[in-house]
């Protein structure tokens, strides 16, 4: 086996997919590592879906020449792409990122909506709310994220057919560490999500998440479900996960370097936003950043209705889960967990 061939750059259906952190400090260029292993992942006809964030960094695609589709959930209201300035009190300069070439925006409703229109030889971005939204309670925002991203995997689980990439920056929004999951978020990322990503390597899926280190990400995603770990750029190294890779090695590694299985290797970005899309201006300290408003629905208070609505039928008329799971649109393993619950 050769790991970051297999793994990263030439992903082998022999091996099956894989969940695989990338860890590494700020200006390590883990960004840049997600960009090239989804080119990659393009050539090897893959189907890219990216978590979209305000940041915008799948610009870097279309620096590429790849297609960019962006899925905002419906939810999202006012959405805007500005450029930045270099000067704070200067307004920015708002572009219309649907007239752009390579560019398309798209709207879903849910998981299964979106799963199904996923489209190929693009990146798929996916812009879930709900992480440092204006509007609504923190709780409950979170929780919207979350439950909608364990859904969207769970979809994508369902699919028929196809090779899915799925690149993911800044994973502890997603799964923070064990100690900061509490009350519902439990259930999904402690509970729910590590059956979730065994299920993901065996239908096909290559999820790669970026963090700064192992503290900032649930223990599933790095010691117990994982394939192995990507170090970049002075990240700490768990030498109980990884005995091979030894920390000095891996603080001595420049920005785009890496370490994976005992191998050093290199992600390298082709051309630049700044140098390679003409609407951009020639400058690297000026970007492409998104605006939102959101409405996130409650799906605390829906999951404590539906369970009403769950035991009412099982109990009272006799449903099986299957049924019940079709009356509320839930899979039904879901149904089993809010029946026992």
């Amino acid at each position: 086996m050769k790991p970051v061939q297999d793994f990263l750059f030439e992903p082998s259906t022999d091996i099956g997919g894989c969940v695989l952190p990338l860890l590494g400090k700020p200006g390590s260029g883990k960004t840049i590592a997600l960009t090239q292993i989804g080119i990659h992942s393009l050539e090897q006809e893959h189907t890219v879906v990216w978590r979209g964030t305000k940041q915008a960094q799948w610009i870097n695609f279309v620096a590429n020449n790849e297609k960019v589709v962006i899925w905002n959930h419906s939810s999202i209201d006012n959405f805007k792409s500005y450029i930045s300035n270099i000067e704070i009190g200067k307004k920015p300069r708002y572009v219309d990122l649907d007239e752009k070439e390579n560019i398309e925006i798209k709207e879903f409703e849910d998981a299964k909506e979106l799963v199904k229109n996923l489209e190929d030889q693009a990146v798929n971005v996916v812009n879930v709310p709900g992480v440092n939204e204006k509007k609504g309670s923190f709780k409950k925002n979170i929780y919207f994220f979350r439950k909608t991203w364990i859904d969207i995997l769970h979809a994508l689980v369902d699919r028929k057919g196809g090779l899915i990439t799925v690149l993911y920056d800044e994973l502890g929004d997603f799964a923070p560490c064990n100690q900061q999951v509490k009350g519902k978020n439990f259930e999904l990322i402690a509970e729910e999500l590590p059956n979730l990503l065994a299920q993901m390597r065996k239908e096909f899926i290559w999820f790669y998440g970026a963090s700064h280190g192992t503290h900032d990400i649930h223990y599933n995603l790095w010691k117990i479900k994982n394939n192995g770990l990507i170090y970049m750029s002075r990240a700490n190294v768990k030498r109980n996960v990884t005995p091979e890779t030894a920390q000095t090695d891996v603080n001595n590694l420049s920005r785009g370097e890496f370490i994976f299985d005992g191998y050093e290797s290199r992600f390298e970005l082709p051309k630049e936003p700044n140098f390679s899309i003409k609407w951009m201006p020639n400058t690297k300290k000026r970007y492409i950043r998104l605006e939102w408003t959101a409405n996130t629905p409650n799906l605390i208070k829906e999951k404590n209705i539906k369970k009403e609505v769950a035991n009412t039928l099982y109990d009272e008329f006799g449903f099986t889960q299957e049924e019940i799971g079709e009356v509320l649109g839930m899979h039904q393993s879901n149904i089993s967990k809010l029946l026992s619950a």
